[in-house]
């Protein structure tokens, strides 16, 4: 058997707009922790499915190689 895939913060932020796309218009989106970085990241790239946003305990991801690595539009 196969191994799952890495995690992708750019990956998992385009499964939530895609999400809210099909499911309703623009939303409040609550995030904690790393799921907090995906919804900033949707918020960032796709604005006008979100309606706001509620973050807790999140750490931002624009920091050096991290960066760089997850946010390759940011390049």
């Amino acid at each position: 058997s196969g191994h799952a895939p890495a995690y992708s913060h750019v990956r998992d932020s385009e499964v939530l707009a895609g999400f809210l796309a099909q499911v309703s218009g623009p939303a409040v989106v609550v995030g904690h922790s790393r799921g907090g970085q995906i919804a900033g990241l949707a918020a960032a790239r796709y604005p006008g499915r979100f309606r706001g946003l509620f973050l807790e305990g999140v750490t931002p991801l624009f920091f050096g190689e991290g960066a760089a690595r997850n946010l390759p539009f940011l390049r």
